[in-house]
């Protein structure tokens, strides 16, 4: 019987709580087979030091870039069942505002991939 994938988008895999997310997720049996894990990270480099061993999981897949950029977070979005959102602001900086920001692109992006599907 063949395994259904679940294609999870996770934003903020360098982070105290996306970072322990992702090693959650990879200490599950069956993971290789059930999952396909979408990473959005601003920093390749800081994940493969922060989590070295994701190189070897062929269903991880890492898109590095900022959340505003509309094209890349909709290639991490792309077919994803489930959207995680581990980002998190660890000061009060005005104008400091990554959480809308994010939002307001996954909205975004979201409202283009519905417009696009109803096209075809």
């Amino acid at each position: 019987m063949a395994t259904s994938h679940r294609r999870i988008a996770l934003f903020g895999a360098t982070g105290g709580t996306g970072s322990a997310t992702v090693r959650s997720f990879i200490k599950r049996q069956g993971f290789r087979d059930s999952v396909e894990l979408r990473l959005m990270v601003r920093s390749t480099a800081k994940l493969s030091r922060m989590i070295p061993e994701l190189t070897t999981y062929k269903n991880i897949h890492v898109f590095q870039g900022q959340i505003t950029d509309k094209a890349t977070v909709g290639e991490c979005l792309r077919d994803a069942d489930t959207i995680v959102c581990a980002l998190g602001e660890n000061s009060n900086i005005a104008g400091v505002k990554v959480l809308q920001d994010l939002s307001k692109t996954i909205t975004e992006v979201l409202d283009d991939m519905k417009r696009s599907s109803t096209r075809e």
